[in-house]
């Protein structure tokens, strides 16, 4: 009975581990973004920006969701880490191809809920992974360029991206670089990219590419607008005024683009809870498609 005894407890203590890990990694997370909102409020101090009016409750209740999102984000790194080729669309096709590029630090298993969603739609979809930091900006567009050119290729006709954050700016090197690939893009959807640079970056410019999108007046010299570069009929943009690492919100805007905004949810949040997802889906779905 004394040996049964220890057995159990020792199979309770992995259990406590388990648990104790769980609890550790979620605080942590938590904490790290309380640090991220202590900056926000203190940029919104030192420039004089009215904060938006939130409640205890509020505040706590989207931050908790957004540490959700980065373990999430997390798991699916893990459990999907070689999952980078197409998504085959639930029953009957019924639209164009989609291609979901990334954000700083992240690859292409933060789309796993929105390429998801994207399949029950009848939308086939890609990711890119286009490799880890740190490294100059200008790399992840060598990367990104022929992967988009084979889909491109592969589909015969337009084909619809969706870019998170620093993935938009990517995408604008490469367009840049490459009109012809512009010629032939369907509709754009930017979900919050630091078109105009982000306060979040500031303290962080010994990386190459914080550095790079640090706050900016007057965008980057030598790289076009994405209006610029697209007809702006069909692009959109997504953010959020709840964003704790692409700030402030106009940062996210396109130049006559439709520029959609929502509440209560984080960076990361916006590809990955569905308050975020969906709405990045139907910004897409009410953009015009080429030649209507």
């Amino acid at each position: 009975m004394r040996n049964r005894a220890v057995v159990a407890g020792g199979g309770m203590g992995w259990w406590t581990w388990l648990v104790g890990a769980v609890v550790a990694i979620a605080s942590g997370l938590l904490l790290f973004q309380l640090v991220m909102f202590r900056r926000f409020v203190r940029y919104a101090q030192h420039t004089g920006r009215t904060l938006e009016r939130r409640s205890a409750w509020w505040r706590l209740r989207t931050l908790g969701r957004e540490a959700v999102a980065l373990w999430l984000a997390g798991w699916w790194h893990v459990r999907d880490l070689f999952a980078d080729g197409r998504r085959a669309p639930v029953g009957e096709r019924r639209g164009p191809s989609v291609l979901c590029v990334h954000g700083f630090g992240e690859n292409g298993t933060n789309f796993f809920a929105l390429r998801r969603a994207l399949a029950a739609q009848g939308r086939l979809s890609e990711v890119v992974s286009l490799g880890r930091p740190p490294r100059a900006i200008t790399r992840y567009a060598d990367v990104l360029e022929p992967r988009l050119e084979r889909l491109l290729d592969d589909e015969g006709g337009p084909v619809d991206v969706i870019c998170h954050s620093m993935g938009g700016i990517v995408l604008r090197i490469l367009l840049a670089r490459r009109p012809d690939l512009a010629r032939r893009l369907g509709r754009v959807v930017t979900v919050a990219s630091p078109h105009q640079g982000t306060a979040g970056a500031r303290g962080l410019g010994a990386l190459p590419e914080p550095g790079f999108m640090g706050r900016r007046r007057g965008g980057w010299p030598g790289l076009p607008a994405l209006h610029a570069l697209l007809p702006v009929e069909r692009v959109a943009t997504v953010g959020s005024r709840d964003d704790l690492t692409v700030y402030p919100i106009e940062t996210t805007r396109v130049e006559g683009a439709r520029c959609v905004e929502v509440d209560g949810v984080g960076h990361a949040g916006l590809i990955i809870h569905p308050e975020g997802y969906t709405v990045v889906l139907a910004t897409l779905d009410a953009l015009p498609r080429p030649g209507a």
